[in-house]
């Protein structure tokens, strides 16, 4: 089924006062910290990874091959509610400026290529998707996921593999999330819809070919030191310390506060105790 191409036109779309500039990455992954879930899966965060990320919204969302890709449910189609572009480097297609970088040092990082490079862009608040595990690599004993927000921050929910309590994180412009070990297998993810007035964000998606073996922390060494994150006893639910202004159930943890939770990242991951968060939040 061939998607329909869409107007390349980003609308309502106001960049950051610090989001400008020339794209620039940290190669040291400062900050990074690791979220553990359930059966071997994990998240790293890396909060503001990505420096400029305003100018490199402004160059994929203006010149990217957007489509409106269409899926079969109930015996008939529907166009998805994002547009998506995505394709593998060559001769004849290179990536767009300012997205080789982000590959290379992902590769440096975790020990792994990552060749494979999409992106997906939400519009606006009614732009979504639904849970679901990657499809190129849900079959895969682990596999490896980056993403990197560009433009305004969006909800983004995990849980587990037929459902239970989600985790929810909020990345904003330039913040790094990467899912890894077995959450594609076991866990799912979402974007859900809001009626909170939104603007676009793109997801730049990086990952590693299909089939590719990836070792179980993503690279031997690898996992963050100084995680600050405790188990709660409930399966998929992660606790940080609560931070000013966040929402939900969220409970202090004052031993990661002291060991120096970085407040940037307690901002991102908000504890659910009461299962998938509704469409409408």
């Amino acid at each position: 089924m061939a998607p329909s191409v869409a107007s390349t036109a980003v609308p309502n779309w106001q960049g950051s006062l610090l989001g400008g500039g020339r794209p620039s990455l940290d190669p040291d992954f400062g900050g990074l910290e690791r979220i553990p879930l359930d059966h071997g899966a994990w998240v790293d965060l890396c909060h503001g990874w990505l420096k400029g990320p305003d100018t490199l919204f402004e160059v994929l969302s203006t010149t990217l091959p957007w489509t409106a890709p269409e899926m079969v449910m109930y015996d008939h189609s529907i166009v998805q509610p994002r547009l998506s572009a995505w394709w593998r480097p060559d001769r004849d297609h290179p990536w767009p400026e300012g997205v080789l970088p982000l590959a290379r040092a992902l590769e440096s990082r975790y020990g792994v290529p990552f060749e494979n490079f999409g992106a997906n862009l939400y519009r606006d608040g009614r732009d979504s998707v639904a849970w679901h595990g990657d499809r190129l690599h849900r079959d895969q004993n682990r596999a490896l996921v980056a993403v990197i927000t560009l433009g305004a921050p969006r909800t983004f929910l995990l849980r587990p593999r037929g459902g239970g309590p989600s985790v929810r994180l909020r990345p904003a412009a330039g913040d790094l999330l990467v899912m890894g070990g077995t959450c594609q297998r076991t866990w799912q993810h979402s974007v859900p819809k809001t009626a909170r007035p939104v603007g676009p964000r793109i997801s730049v998606t990086l990952r590693p070919h299909p089939g590719t073996p990836i070792p179980a922390l993503g690279r031997p060494g690898s996992e963050p030191r100084g995680a600050s994150f405790r188990r709660t006893g409930r399966p998929g639910v992660v606790h940080g310390s609560r931070s000013p202004g966040l929402s939900g159930t969220s409970t202090a943890n004052s031993r990661s506060h002291s060991s120096g939770t970085s407040s940037s990242t307690a901002a991102l991951v908000e504890a659910r105790t009461t299962g998938a968060a509704t469409p409408s939040r």
